[in-house]
C-alpha cells in the first residue's frame, strides 16, 4: 500500500450517502498522483509493494488460521 496524506475536513452538504456534517478525510491528490506515477515508472518499487502485499495475504489468510476461525463460528452457533 502506498498511504497518502489527507486532512479532516466537516462536510458542508450531502454528499451521497454522508449527511452534512460528516467527516471527511480529504486526500492529498498531488501525493496520491505522485504514488500512482511512480508505481506506473519504477519497476523495483512497484516489485516492493507487489511483495509486501503478497506477505500480508499470506500470513492473514493462512489456511489454518481461517480453518479455525471458521470452526470458532460454527460452534458458537
Amino acid at each position: 500500500a502506498c498511504l497518502v496524506d489527507y486532512r479532516m475536513v466537516t462536510t458542508d452538504k450531502q454528499i451521497g450517502p454522508y449527511p452534512k456534517g460528516s467527516a471527511w478525510a480529504d486526500a492529498d491528490v498531488n501525493q496520491a498522483a505522485g504514488y500512482l506515477r511512480r508505481l506506473f515508472e519504477d519497476e523495483a518499487y512497484r516489485a516492493q509493494i507487489e511483495e509486501n502485499a503478497e506477505r500480508l495475504i499470506r500470513r492473514i489468510l493462512d489456511g489454518t488460521k481461517i480453518g479455525v476461525l471458521i470452526q470458532e463460528y460454527i460452534l458458537q452457533k
